[in-house]
């Protein structure tokens, strides 16, 4: 959970689990604690503004227990500050002169990139939707607008909220005391709802049309035949699973390093097929991470990891063919170019059918072990350097286009 980004030290983000009971029922719970990736609503939030720069939180509560209190551990223990508040009052005295509340209401869901968005704006701000009626679960504001459930507001806004009338969350006093404010709105275009960037969650129903719309667009994201087609349905089959256990993306993230390096030591043995069978199951858990994990993160330690994961791959593959190939110069020369081959398409605009053969290292790796399995090291990679050279060439001389889906076909 650790920050990528600059810090902006004059924003203070104030979330919401106010409607939050203890409760075994889990279906009756407000959105906050509904799961999102194997994690509350509401940690997830958090998440997504950390990633936008902020690192100082503000919890709405009725009551604090156990899970409030998890969630804020594990944000002061990566640097954050938390705090939990429960009226006007509360909030005001965390507030600075001159710097900006972000508001979110609770059980809603805002994708990283629309709140990437939103927080490039300078000036105060209240995120609408119109008001249709696919709209209605959202609060109203007026006849034809919605509050989106997100707002930029100054911190002079929220000290002249005076009280909160009865019923009313801290969120929706700061909404109205905006709003007489005449802080400008920002709406949101309808498309960004449709495709899922804005959605209110209510039930875990809403919880798993969001998941579910994340593990489909995530597994559809590789270009690679292997990596769509074959990890892509196992990654959501084992996505549940994986979420389900406290250890669970922990213990896939190293066992796609230990399979790796263990790939390279296999290799060292003379063994290619199992070293080639050992890197295809450390680029499954290597996709299979990519999918379910809630963030994709950019910080150094985990480009490290990836950096490390490909060296080993790499260098499983020279040491396995040069083991197997009676340490043949000729056959590792072979291998580099269809390390070079991948690379170089990877920075190619190439059709759809050619991306999914030369973009996927699992699809490398099978055929490598076949090469193993038939005794044919040698010859199998002058073979397979030849038909990837062969598939880019074809691939450039092929006029490209978007398909309908937005792929190159």
């Amino acid at each position: 959970m650790a920050p990528n980004y600059v810090s902006k030290t004059d924003h203070l983000a104030l979330v919401s689990a106010a409607s939050v009971v203890a409760s075994a029922d889990f279906e009756r719970q407000s959105g906050a604690l509904q799961s999102i990736c194997g994690q509350s609503l509401l940690s997830y939030q958090m998440q997504i503004l950390r990633q936008a720069g902020i690192d100082s939180f503000l919890i709405e509560v009725d009551s604090v227990f156990g899970e409030l209190l998890n969630i804020a551990d594990r944000f002061r223990a990566s640097g954050a500050r938390v705090e939990f508040i429960r009226s006007a009052k509360d909030l005001q005295g965390h507030l600075k002169p001159g710097g900006r509340l972000v508001v979110q209401a609770e059980g809603h869901y805002f994708s990283p990139s629309i709140v990437a968005d939103l927080m490039q704006n300078m000036l105060p701000f209240i995120a609408t939707v119109d008001g249709r009626d696919e709209n209605a679960t959202f609060e109203r504001i007026d006849l034809n607008t919605r509050w989106a459930g997100f707002a930029l507001l100054s911190t002079e806004i929220a000290q002249a909220v005076s009280a909160i009338p009865d019923g009313w969350s801290i969120g929706s006093s700061l909404l109205r005391q905006a709003i007489q404010s005449n802080t400008r709105f920002e709406s949101i275009p309808q498309v960004r709802l449709e495709l899922g960037d804005v959605v209110r969650v209510e039930t875990r129903d809403d919880a798993d049309k969001i998941v579910s719309q994340m593990l489909q667009h995530r597994t559809e994201k590789p270009d690679g035949f292997v990596e769509r087609y074959i990890f892509g349905p196992i990654a959501k089959s084992i996505a549940p699973v994986i979420w389900s256990k406290d250890w669970g993306i922990r213990g896939l993230d190293a066992s796609r390093l230990l399979l790796a390096a263990g790939s390279a030591g296999i290799a060292l043995l003379g063994w290619s097929g199992a070293a080639a069978l050992a890197i295809f199951l450390a680029l499954l858990s290597h996709s299979v991470i990519a999918a379910v994990q809630a963030f994709s993160a950019n910080t150094l330690r985990e480009r490290w990891k990836n950096g490390l994961f490909w060296t080993f791959v790499i260098l499983s593959a020279f040491i396995a063919t040069w083991m197997t190939a009676d340490y043949s110069s000729d056959t590792l020369a072979f291998v580099a170019i269809s390390i070079g081959l991948a690379l170089i398409a990877n920075k190619l605009t190439l059709p759809k059918w050619c991306a999914m053969i030369l973009l996927s290292p699992a699809l490398l790796s099978l055929a490598f072990l076949g090469t193993a399995a038939l005794s044919a090291v040698t010859a199998g990679t002058k073979i397979i350097a030849l038909l990837q050279i062969a598939t880019l060439v074809a691939g450039l001389y092929q006029p490209v286009s978007r398909g309908k889906n937005g792929d190159y076909a």
